[in-house]
């Protein structure tokens, strides 16, 4: 992962002083030095005697000089398990060596006597009677499928056995299986330490065997069969000397570093002698076979003061000279930390120890143990190799930021003095150095494609919320694009054979349009727009929009440019208002209807701010009203849409007067649909008909306001007497209205003296003016014997009028004089009562009180009556009905039960 997806530009104002905490210094460096190593003494829970340790997996095993094994797990230190060894293994000896397997599970314990114990995962101790006389230098371990245990041992005899174990944890008794004495060394020369190359091909592994007097390479042998143990092909082949100890001087120890965790880091076996110490690398075999420290003055090594004092890390060798440590930097070969050991008076240094598996370190002493924590060796290594220029190497290690951005930065430096300018840029874009002095570096040299290389990894290392700084980038890289298809463009120009040239620029284009797909939001749009129209690309500008999606310039483009197909199909997937109101009149011009088509399926539109649109075309257009967009958008939007606004309406009834002089069929009809109450203005209606001549449509309009009186004249003065009659007669409840309204008709016919008959023919149908008011409106010179007819028909009609009166006012008499029969009969009726006659209320004498008496006989107390009323019958009605047998009251009693008595 690019730590520079971690970082931002420190040329950004806003980050000075990450800047300057990125960056080393040479103290910076000497600080990070001094503090890389440092001693930590272990806190143990009581005190100890120990004799000899051993860590392996964060199993760390000590042998005390009770005879007992203390194992801890270091991440359950307070979980400590205790091991009694077997008193038949210390019968001669002392604990001389522990070795752990690599998971700490099984433990091998060495004494000086030569007698082994082997302990299991069970913690079952068994004593391995076939080694008995080895006491062993080195232990490597091997677990096979079939539940084997193969251990390759080294012995001080001289000798290097193969042992095979069963691992059978029910029956510890039986551990040994098999051991062969693999190698024999010659007579004083006995193994050390031994370690395994693992190389990407098995088949070239190989073994290297430190003794007190050699360093040996065993390769492994090319016939062997499947059925011998792993470690016994290894010592079966080649043998190679790879350095011999001279005689004056003396094998110390041996160590070997944890396996390599990356490509950079060796696997390393050390030998130290009183002169030296001499290592080697495993792995990287293209460096010199063999180095060595030479000690100058400190430490002084010519007495030994600790048996096991020396222990390899990863890139440090460590080792001590009384009571001081040494730490020895293996690729510079320069001491870079010391430390004394702090000791109690009667306390020595044992020895050190490393965990392979973990990479931790110890230190023991007779009562206390010490970690030896490293603190960023990579870090430090990575530096080192930066001053040797091994670049490589360098960022293998380079764990840290900081590092890693000083690294790149002396590589890139590098790789720029070199010529190697696309690797620069690679690596310029993961420091943290100015963007533009690294910019500047590339201007200088002419190298403006790999600018632009540096800068698409440069703008890709930026986080999204590094909004300015991407930006930034990202123009400046649109820029560069463009100008660089300028370029071309002038090569090609220049150039006989432009093959090449379409090439160059098919790669530019691809990378133009990959910038757009992939930093569009990062791009200024203003300013894309001007650098394109600046190098005058309109394919790229155009380009650009729509990768913008920036329909409104793009209508734009195309508009001006008339290609209106690509203009309606920009705007049929969508544009602002503002642009499709700009554009409204050009495409209404030169693609009205399917501009219409559009629209009608954007119902959110501003139809308001179309209006000038929508007149201007109608202005210009020569077509018919089926054929008229404006006509057809506005009624969309009045009909489908159901639009009210009375500007609309006003709109589309002015588009409709405008063709409506030869044909005001479809004027007309738009008025009869808008009813009693239009949504357009009907004083403009009537201005705008009568400025296009729609004397019918305005005459509709004139009743619509109860205007007859002008309605008519208006009709008349097209001489429309059809038309002038319809208005005359729709005032059905203002008698003198339409009487008014007809002699305003009969003046104007009569105005002219051709055809009078015809006149007095049409106005006789109307049945409001008779023949004798007619007549008096005739005008003077016109002669009576051209109304003969007519005068005879209507004195046949008054004859016949006065006829049918004699025979009404005949009975209307016979009426009268049986009305007044009537009444004088009347006047001699009455009624006999008893005395003793009761009210039909309240039973009571009728004569106790004043009384009202029916015709039906049924008589009453005038204060019982008004008890008994109903409620919808007043008190000034109350005598004129019978409250027994009149209609009301019968009508009442459906409802109320039958009496006790029925």
């Amino acid at each position: 992962m690019s730590i520079a997806e971690d970082w931002v530009d420190p040329a950004s104002s806003e980050n000075t002083e990450l800047q300057k905490d990125f960056y080393y210094r040479k103290n910076e460096l000497n600080n990070e030095r001094r503090s890389l190593f440092s001693i930590e003494k272990v806190q143990l829970q009581f005190p100890v005697s120990i004799r000899c340790l051993a860590v392996e997996n964060n199993i760390l095993v000590m042998a005390l000089t009770s005879d007992k094994l203390m194992i801890v797990d270091l991440e359950k230190p307070e979980e400590i398990v205790d091991i009694e060894l077997p008193k038949k293994a210390l019968a001669l000896g002392l604990t001389y060596r522990i070795f752990l397997d690599p998971s700490g599970r099984y433990i091998f314990v060495s004494t000086t006597a030569g007698d082994n114990c082997l302990f299991t995962p069970s913690r079952q101790g068994r004593v391995l009677t076939k080694l008995k006389g080895h006491t062993i230098e080195s232990v490597m371990w091997k677990f096979s499928e079939n539940n084997n245990l193969e251990l390759l041992l080294a012995s001080r005899s001289g000798a290097i056995l193969e042992l095979v174990l069963t691992l059978d944890a029910t029956n510890v008794k039986r551990l040994e299986k098999s051991i062969n004495t693999v190698y024999s060394f010659p007579e004083s020369e006995a193994p050390l330490d031994m370690l395994l190359s693992s190389q990407e091909d098995a088949e070239k592994d190989y073994l290297v065997v430190a003794t007190n007097q050699r360093l040996l390479k065993f390769s492994k042998g090319n016939k062997f069969n499947s059925d011998q143990h792993y470690f016994s092909p290894f010592l079966q082949g080649e043998i190679n000397e790879l350095y011999h100890i001279s005689d004056d001087e003396c094998v110390q120890c041996v160590s070997h570093s944890p396996y390599p965790q990356i490509s950079a880091e060796p696997y390393t076996i050390a030998i130290k002698t009183n002169k030296r110490i001499v290592y080697h690398d495993l792995i990287n075999e293209t460096s010199s076979l063999i180095q060595e420290y030479q000690f100058i003055e400190s430490p002084r090594l010519s007495v030994s003061t600790v048996e096991m004092n020396l222990l390899l890390t990863p890139f440090h060798i460590a080792v001590f000279d009384l009571d001081t440590l040494y730490f020895i930097n293996r690729i510079s070969q320069k001491e870079v930390y010391q430390q004394k050991v702090t000791l109690s008076p009667h306390e020595e240094i044992l020895g050190l120890s490393c965990d392979h598996e973990k990479n931790t370190y110890w230190l023991y002493t007779t009562e206390s143990l010490h970690e030896l924590v490293v603190n960023n060796e990579l870090g430090d290594v990575s530096l080192v190799f930066l001053q040797k220029e091994e670049y490589i190497k360098a960022l293998a290690c380079a764990n840290t930021p900081k590092v890693r951005n000083t690294v790149l930065d002396g590589y890139a430096d590098y790789l720029m003095k070199i010529g190697d300018y696309e690797k620069a840029a690679t690596f310029f874009a993961e420091t943290l150095k100015s963007v533009e002095e690294v910019a500047l570096s590339f201007i200088e040299i002419g190298q403006k494609d790999v600018l632009r290389q540096y800068l698409w990894k440069k703008v890709k290392s930026y986080k999204a919320s590094m909004k300015f700084q991407r930006e930034i980038l990202v123009n400046w890289l649109l820029e560069s694009l463009l100008g660089r298809l300028n370029d071309l463009d002038e090569e090609e120009r220049l150039e006989l054979f432009p093959d090449a040239i379409i090439e160059k620029r098919q790669r530019v284009l691809f990378e133009f349009s990959r910038l757009l797909a992939q930093y569009k939001d990062d791009i200024n749009k203003e300013l894309a727009y001007n650098l394109a129209n600046n190098y005058g690309k309109e394919e790229q500008l155009l380009q650009i929009a729509t990768v913008m999606k920036d329909q409104s310039y793009i209508m734009h483009y195309w508009v001006q440019r008339e290609n209106y197909d690509k203009a309606l199909k920009t705007l049929n997937e969508g544009v602002d208002q503002e642009t499709l109101i700009q554009h409204a009149t050009a495409l209404l011009t030169h693609r009205p209807m399917e501009t219409v088509s559009i629209w009608e399926r954007q119902t959110d539109m501003d139809v308001h701010a179309l209006i000038p649109s929508l007149l201007s075309y109608n202005q210009r257009a020569r077509v018919s009203v089926e054929e008229n967009a404006a006509i057809r958008y506005l009624k969309f939007v009045t009909g489908v849409l159901g639009c009210a606004e009375p500007s609309i309406h006003n709109t589309l009834f002015c588009i409709y007067a405008c063709h409506s002089s030869s044909n005001e069929s479809y004027l007309m009809n738009y008025i009869e649909q808008q009813g009693d109450h239009p949504l357009y203005d009907m004083d403009l209606g009537i201005r705008l008909c009568l400025q296009f001549n729609c004397r019918r449509s305005a005459v509709k309009i004139l009743v619509l306001l109860k205007l007859y009186s002008q309605g008519v004249e208006l009709a008349l003065e097209e001489k429309d007497y059809e038309l002038a009659a319809s208005v005359a007669n729709m005032p059905e409840d203002d008698l003198a209205l339409k009487k008014s309204l007809w002699r305003t008709i009969t003046k104007a016919m009569f105005s002219s003296t051709e055809n009078i008959k015809e006149s007095i023919k049409f106005l006789e149908q109307s049945n409001v003016l008779p023949l004798t008011e007619l007549i008096r409106l005739l005008p003077e010179q016109i002669s009576l014997d051209d109304l003969r007819d007519n005068i005879c028909d209507e004195l046949e009609s008054c004859r016949e009028q006065i006829g049918q009166l004699g025979l009404e006012i005949d009975q209307a008499t016979e009426v009268a004089e049986a009305v007044r029969t009537n009444s004088d009969d009347l006047k001699n009726r009455y009624i006999v009562l008893d005395h003793s006659e009761p009210c039909w209320h309240c039973h009571h004498l009728l004569f106790s009180e004043p009384f009202v008496l029916f015709p039906c006989q049924h008589a009453f107390h005038r204060q019982c009556m008004f008890k008994h009323r109903l409620t919808s019958v007043s008190e000034n009605d109350i005598l004129k009905e019978c409250q027994l047998c009149g209609p009301s009251y019968t009508v009442r009693l459906l409802d109320e039960p039958f009496p006790d008595t029925f």
